[in-house]
This record gives structure tokens, sequence and C-alpha cells, in this order.
């Protein structure tokens, strides 16, 4: 099993990893003329985390991923580097194989002859043998890190769509690669099932400390996920930078809708009845998260969002909507509102409705969010940038 001390030594082995790929990157400039469309692509995209592209369907976001990984080259000028290497110049076009790219498609494209197992030792075999190491036992424990240990002599056709994705997660990764491209990987999923992947995904990459480059126009997976962001519209990189500078942008309230993430730590689960309460129903002593933001505690519905406890992250996004923020100075009482954060308002711009606010917050601990207010509650309370107030958050519209 992957308890808490195999889990922080697996973390401090692949710490080494990742700080050589720090100050590295994906450097993209890429043109693609076909028929009506074009493609341009110039940016330099991090070698560490998660950096998705987001934008609607057709906008040219796989043509993208496909152009990366080698997989489309007619008609395609420009350059690729990938750290040191270089995948694409004027000159010579790198083999696919020779790029060392693992690709996760919508669809799981798993061997229905082969068991669990045998679909993750056939990607094991074939792993270059310098890279091994980084995956200790192999099938077995990657099995464990994406909590398909359970499925391991099942057939494909016997799994949910969500287990066969999971299984193409882990015999991708089998495949040791040092960069992971995600087209709408659980674009064919229920919300239970996509909830459940996307603590997979972030257990991955915490764990093995490899880049991977995130395809959706999902908002919800961009927002849970992304550590680095690409707007693209048309064929087109609108704008790109780090998560949450994007997302506080005015083209990020466009795109997203005001949407917050705040990064959380689990203190523990603990019931919500009173001491002094008397119910009929039995009190589980889970149905809240206790979490701390920016030092400051808070509680909320506990989502649990992964039933397979396997090396669980003690890390949490909250997704918070802007609406959903009430402001004030003083600290309410004989209120249902019982999460407050202190915050500094640090700007005050206008919103996308003539008759709303966006109120710019920064909390102790240097994270950002913003509360959407109507202009006649921003006139009437008079607020300033500079001025210190409570955020007023219901837990119920937290998740």
């Amino acid at each position: 099993m992957l308890n808490a001390e195999t889990y922080a030594d697996l973390h401090a082995n692949h710490t080494a990893n990742a700080d050589l790929q720090k100050q590295q990157f994906l450097r993209l400039d890429i043109d693609l003329h076909r028929g009506d469309f074009h493609l341009h692509a110039k940016l330099d995209l991090p070698t560490t985390g998660i950096s998705a592209i987001y934008g609607p369907s057709g906008c040219g976001k796989t043509t993208l991923l496909r152009v990366i990984a080698g997989l489309e080259t007619q008609g395609v000028n420009g350059s690729i580097q990938f750290a040191a290497e270089s995948w694409l110049t004027a000159q010579q076009v790198m083999a696919v194989e020779d790029r060392n790219i693992g690709f996760v498609f919508q669809r799981p494209a798993l061997f229905p002859h082969l068991t669990v197992l045998e679909n993750l030792e056939f990607a094991w075999r074939r792993a270059p043998q310098v890279r091994k190491q980084h995956l200790r036992s192999g099938p077995l424990w990657v099995a464990e890190l994406t909590g398909i240990n359970e499925l391991l002599q099942h057939k494909p056709a016997q799994l949910s769509g969500g287990q066969q994705q999971r299984v193409a997660i882990a015999r991708t990764l089998l495949s040791c690669p040092q960069l992971l491209l995600m087209d709408e990987p659980l674009a064919n999923l229920d919300r239970k099932a996509k909830l459940d992947l996307v603590q997979v995904l972030q257990r991955v990459q915490n764990v093995l400390q490899i880049p991977i480059l995130y395809v959706s126009h999902n908002a919800e997976e961009v927002l849970r996920l992304a550590d680095y962001l690409v707007f693209m519209e048309q064929g087109q990189v609108i704008t790109h930078g780090e998560f949450v500078s994007v997302l506080q942008s005015d083209e990020g309230l466009a795109r997203l809708g005001g949407a917050n993430v705040l990064a959380a730590t689990v203190v523990d689960a603990v019931s919500d009845a009173p001491a002094h309460a008397s119910t009929k129903a039995p009190v589980e002593a889970d149905e809240l998260l206790h979490l701390t933001i920016a030092g400051q505690s808070m509680r909320l519905p506990n989502p649990d969002w992964q039933q397979n406890q396997v090396a669980s992250l003690k890390q949490r996004r909250l997704l918070i909507a802007a609406e959903s923020i009430g402001l004030t100075r003083t600290l309410p009482k004989d209120t249902s509102i019982s999460n407050a954060l202190s915050a500094q308002i640090i700007a005050v711009k206008p919103a996308m409705h003539p008759a709303e606010s966006r109120v710019l917050l920064e909390l102790a601990d240097g994270q950002h969010c913003s509360a959407l207010i109507t202009k006649h509650s921003l006139q009437r309370l008079q607020f300033q940038e500079g001025e210190q107030v409570y955020m007023l958050i219901k837990a119920v519209a937290s998740h």
C-alpha cells in the first residue's frame, strides 16, 4: 500500500527530478494552415505541473497536441523544443517514438483480449529501461497509485468508463514518458467519475512530478487541475500564464465566469451536529470537512471524492463562485453563514453586468480571489482599496 510514509518518500525522491525541470520549458512556435483553418501558437509552457489548454470545441486544442506529439506534421512550420531536445526545426522533425511522450485520448483503447494487468505489463515491457527506476516495481505500483489494484484480473469489457480510463492512464504511465499529453480524457464520464479521476491525476502529478499538458473545454476540470492556463480560440492563443493570474484577469472573468480557486489544507472531518443537539438520525463523523485557508478555519460539506484512500492528498482546491462571496467589515451574529475569511481589498473593477462590480481581494498568504457585488452595495458601503474586510462564504456554495 502507498501509506503516508511511502508517499512522502516517493515525493522526496521525485523532488530532485522536479528541480532539474525548473527553468526549462516546452517552447512552441507553430504555424499550420489547413484550408480555412489557421493554427498559430507561440508560447513557452513550463515543464512542471499541469498546463491546461482551454477553449471551445473546434478551436485547435487537439490539433496543437497532435503537432506537439509529432502525429501531425504535414503543413506544419516553426519549431518545438522540449528542455534541451529539438523536436521540430526547419531542418528536421524528430520521430514520434523518439519524443518519449505519453498520450491519453478520450477513449481508452485498451486491448480487449487482455486483462488489466496484461494491458499494464504490455506497456511496461516496452518502456525505456533508463526511466523505469521512476516507477519502482512497475505495474503493481502504478496500479496502486491509480487505484485499480482490485481490477487487475478483469477484462476491459467488465469495467466502467471511469475504470477503463484509469487503466488507460496507468498503462500510459508505464511507458515512462517524459511528458504526458491528455486530450479531453474525462469527456465521456459522469461528474462523479470525473471528480474521482481528477484526484487520480492530482495524485499522479504530485507523486511523479511528470509535466502534463491537459486539453479540455470543461471549465470545472480546468479549475481543479491547472497550474498554468492557456486560452485558445479559432486556432489562436488568446492569453496564457500562471493559473491564478489568468483566472483573475478580465479574460479569465469573461471565459470562466468569475470562478475562484483557493488552496486549502485538510485538517480533519468532523460532525456538523452541536454537542447539545438531539436527532433521531445518526450523525456521521465526517459530515463536514475542516480546512484551513491562509491560517483561517473553514468548514464545508465533505465531498468524499475518492473512496480509495491511496496516498490521500491533504491539499485541496476549493472552488467558490465570485457571486457566492459576501463582504462585511464586521463579523455578523445570528447568521447561517459560518465561514468568514479575512482579506484585503486590492482593487475594484467593473463587472460584465453594468449593475455589478468586481472586488479583487488578497488573503494573508498571498492568494487572490474576487467577489461580485452590486454597484449599489459598493456605493452604500463605500469599500476602498487597501481596506480589510471579511469574506462571508456559504459552506454549501463551496466545493
